[in-house]
């Protein structure tokens, strides 16, 4: 109950502008982890993961949460989710999940991205809207393609990278590292 109240405050504060670009929008470092930017980097040769493509729709409903734990969307806020995203008319923000952090990476490959950065972490209701770079929802948003490093409240790491948006359907890539050993971001293409 205390987790809904705290999303209908956060979705209230979104359409009513409560929420101010500065504290809601992450900046674009645009700048990968270089070694001995990361506690990750003295680690030996790390495993790869695999990402998870997945979609959904906002064309019939009001909003979708994604939890990147099992790799699921939902449309019921009642069970945890890693980030969510509203139909809010001209573009869907996207907002995180009660504890998770992200950095906005920047335009990068999503498989270029194999470290989590350490630092520049912000910990925002909603990441805004800048995994487009324009167009509008009916033909199809421009992706910006920022890839988006996040971390979990209990330190596990992950990435996502909005791929399309058209007519109300969405499809991104995601990566939820399996345990919080490390910040070991390294996926196959």
């Amino acid at each position: 109950m205390m987790q809904r109240a705290l999303l209908t405050l956060s979705l209230l504060s979104l359409l009513t502008g409560c929420v101010s670009d500065e504290d809601s929008a992450v900046e674009d470092t645009g700048v990968l982890p270089e070694a001995g930017d990361s506690p990750c980097q003295d680690e030996a040769a790390p495993d790869i993961g695999h990402a998870t493509e997945l979609s959904a729709s906002l064309h019939d409903e009001a909003w979708f949460f994604v939890d990147m734990e099992a790799m699921m969307v939902g449309y019921q806020a009642d069970a945890p989710y890693t980030w969510m995203m509203q139909k809010a008319p001209p573009v869907p923000p996207i907002s995180l999940g009660e504890g998770v952090e992200v950095v906005n990476l920047g335009p990068v490959g999503f498989h270029e991205v194999d470290l989590g950065p350490a630092e520049g972490w912000v910990r925002s209701g909603t990441f805004d809207t800048d995994w487009q770079a324009g167009g509008q929802g009916s033909t199809g948003f421009v992706m910006s393609g920022n890839v988006y490093a996040l971390r979990t409240p209990e330190g596990r790491y992950g990435k996502v990278e909005i791929l399309s948006a058209q007519a109300g359907e969405v499809r991104w890539l995601a990566y939820l590292q399996e345990d919080a050993d490390s910040c070991n971001l390294r996926t196959q293409e």
